[in-house]
């Protein structure tokens, strides 16, 4: 996504992507589970596959360190979810 974008764009974006990783994957219980319970958060989430190759690498790690995370603490709800 940052390839055709102005540089500095590409850095505020990555740097809203960091935060945002960093924000999820805190110990805070309450953020991952309003994230399991709603479907359209985790499906946003999903999105991020979509989108056109090639993924940008260090946004690609900021996504799986959040799903890393989704599924190790909430494995079924993830799993209900994504199966949908």
């Amino acid at each position: 996504m940052c390839f055709n974008v102005v540089p500095l764009l590409c850095l505020l974006i990555c740097r809203y992507s960091n935060i945002a990783c960093e924000l999820i994957s805190s110990d805070a219980n309450q953020i991952t589970d309003l994230l399991v319970s709603t479907d359209s958060l985790v499906q946003s989430l999903l999105s991020f596959l979509e989108r056109p190759e090639p993924l940008n690498p260090l946004q690609a790690s900021f996504f799986s360190k959040i799903m890393g995370l989704l599924i190790s603490r909430k494995s079924e709800e993830v799993g209900v979810i994504v199966e949908c």
